[in-house]
């Protein structure tokens, strides 16, 4: 696989994270177990894809120290060796629900869940408990937070000026936010406005 392909590949893992969450967003019932089973078996093509590259390059590894044994009238048939090296990987399974890119899937499906579940109830007393659950309180910072952003990646919030300041700083940090188990870097692409965490801070302020 060649460097264009594998960042076409790491692009469309993070472009089908980013589906996801907005799958798990707008749509429910049926329609979104649908949505979501497509996207899983979309990962699950990534998945496979990256670990067939990473099994050619462990191929093409024996090849070369196989042959570096060979002395220089005994050249094997490489075509067959090779054949040979790929059918013996193939025994190989990948277990694709053990890659890092099907649990972060995964992971990214169970924050939007919950967020979701926040966001269901409707009426006066819901919404005063919806704002109670919700913390206004920039986990960089430590302050009220004005402009708040939320990371579609792994579904934290921060104050849009403090997460800047903190891209400025290193542009490939991890969330701040501590035990994220999201393992990728912060890009201002993945950042949107949280709606629901503007909404519980007029009402505090409103008070």
């Amino acid at each position: 696989m060649s460097d264009t392909r594998t960042r076409q590949v790491e692009a469309g893992v993070s472009m089908t994270m980013l589906v996801a969450r907005r799958v798990k967003q707008q749509l429910e019932g049926e329609e979104m177990e649908q949505a979501v089973g497509k996207l899983k078996k979309v990962m699950e093509g990534y998945v496979r894809e990256e670990e067939t590259f990473k099994e050619g390059g462990k191929v093409l590894m024996e090849m070369r120290r196989r042959l570096g044994k060979v002395s220089g009238g005994d050249w094997p048939d490489v075509e067959e060796e090779y054949r040979q090296l790929v059918k013996s990987k193939k025994g190989n399974m990948v277990v694709v629900e053990k890659h890092g890119w099907w649990k972060e899937l995964e992971e990214a499906l169970h924050v939007s869940e919950m967020v979701d579940n926040s966001q269901v109830e409707s009426g006066d007393d819901e919404l005063e408990m919806t704002q109670v659950e919700l913390n206004t309180v920039c986990p960089i910072s430590r302050k009220e937070m004005v402009k708040p952003v939320k990371n579609i990646l792994c579904g934290h919030v921060y104050d849009k000026h403090s997460i800047e300041a903190l891209l400025k700083q290193n542009p490939i940090c991890r969330c701040p936010v501590v035990g994220c188990p999201s393992k990728r870097a912060v890009v201002r692409s993945n950042l949107q406005e949280d709606k629901e965490t503007k909404r519980a801070i007029a009402m505090k302020r409103s008070k």
